[in-house]
């Protein structure tokens, strides 16, 4: 269960990553 929490989170954090960079791009397309 521990284990699967740190998964979680790890794939959570990727997401968020991910989701930022591709912010990122939209905003710099934008400019």
């Amino acid at each position: 269960m521990f284990f699967l929490k740190i998964a979680w989170e790890k794939e959570l954090w990727g997401i968020k990553k991910l989701k930022k960079n591709v912010d990122e791009k939209d905003i710099s397309l934008h400019l």
